[in-house]
């Protein structure tokens, strides 16, 4: 038995030396060298915020806080490396009961295959430090990735590595066909309860379309107020996507829907905005209270709409919000928020308003 322990450790001390080696064969390249995206202005507090320095202090402090999570931002590069790493640090290492840990603080990557993107692998956030192989063993080739970055928390720095003696490139965002698509939006819109950041409807539209996609969606907090106006039109969009009934109340929608419209027009008058409807409560089936809320909801934004196009407003769009998940009560965590399956149906709702948005734009 003494023998036996003393040539594995032996071997254990002649091959140290390739394990170290192996350890040694990454190299690490800051992110933000690779231009994080998903972001519409340059001057930031921090580097991974998604609202403007000039911000804080304008919109409400609960609008700002959430503003430091990374939802809907991501990296966009090709590599030839037979693996991906990542090491980042969260800010603030949140957790939500209702959600994975993977969607609240965790990276998801991609890779394009063919004119399809093929999901590669996801961290799993253990703690506040993070450091693993989203993907190795892959045959050394360039390709094409993009890495959403976490919806309910803010990265601190976050690192790619590489193997050795390969390489990183960022992706050129003049290559995108459109300029970027902005989304402003209540918690549903920041992804809350997707099961990982690629599944959020943002980051579905991101893999569907040649634009950079940014995500204003705000946790309980999507009020149609002019502040977020201003700020949405200091960003050079091609399209302004408008979902905020989940945290407006009836009254609410009737008063601010229409001179929030009104507004971010007047500041951009040539870019088309998309109005979306609420599904609402997914028990409003047997509730009746919660079936007249949301049918309420959606009439007076139906009114603004026709309301403005009877004005005669061009490149405005309604998305009808009844049915935009589907009329199974399936598609939700706990009636409002949702699964995988919601926002697979949501996307598949609202991309075709977007790409007639974008056609019709661009014939003009």
């Amino acid at each position: 038995m003494i023998r036996i322990h003393f040539v594995i450790l032996l071997f254990l001390i002649s091959y140290s030396p390739l394990f170290a080696q192996k350890v040694q064969e990454v190299q690490w390249i800051d992110a933000i060298e690779l231009g994080v995206k998903g972001q519409g202005w340059k001057t930031l507090l921090h580097p991974y915020d998604r609202l403007p320095e000039h911000a804080k202090g304008k919109v409400r402090t609960k609008v700002w806080n959430l503003s430091e999570s990374t939802a809907g931002m991501y990296l966009h590069f090709y590599s030839n490396s037979p693996l991906i790493k990542v090491k980042y640090q969260l800010r603030f290492n949140n957790h939500l009961p209702h959600q994975t840990d993977v969607n609240t603080k965790g990276v998801d990557l991609y890779i394009k295959e063919g004119e399809t993107w093929q999901w590669a692998g996801a961290s799993k956030p253990y703690s506040q430090d993070v450091e693993t192989t989203l993907i190795g063993d892959i045959p050394t080739q360039w390709r094409e990735y993009k890495l959403f970055l976490p919806c309910y928390d803010g990265i601190a720095f976050l690192e790619i590595g590489i193997e050795n003696g390969t390489e990183i490139k960022p992706f050129d965002s003049s290559e995108y066909a459109y300029q970027p698509l902005v989304f402003y939006g209540t918690s549903i819109m920041q992804g809350c309860c997707a099961s990982r950041p690629g599944l959020i409807s943002t980051n579905r539209i991101n893999r569907q379309l040649p634009a950079e996609t940014i995500n204003l969606g705000f946790s309980g907090n999507g009020r149609m107020e002019t502040e977020l106006a201003e700020l949405m039109a200091e960003i050079q969009a091609s399209c302004y996507i408008v979902d905020c009934l989940p945290n407006l109340t009836p009254e609410q929608v009737k008063e601010r829907s229409l001179p929030f419209v009104k507004y971010l027009r007047k500041l951009k008058p040539n870019v088309p905005i998309i109005l979306v409807g609420e599904p609402g409560s997914q028990q409003k089936w047997v509730k009746d209270e919660a079936a007249m809320v949301n049918q309420l909801k959606n009439n007076y934004l139906r009114e603004t709409f026709t309301k403005l196009k009877l004005e005669g407003y061009s490149q405005l769009y309604y998305v009808n919000g009844e049915d935009l998940i589907g009329t199974d009560h399936e598609a939700t965590v706990d009636a409002i928020h949702y699964t995988d399956l919601g926002y697979s149906r949501y996307t598949e709702n609202i991309l075709p308003v977007i790409q007639k948005a974008l056609d019709q734009k661009s014939s003009n």
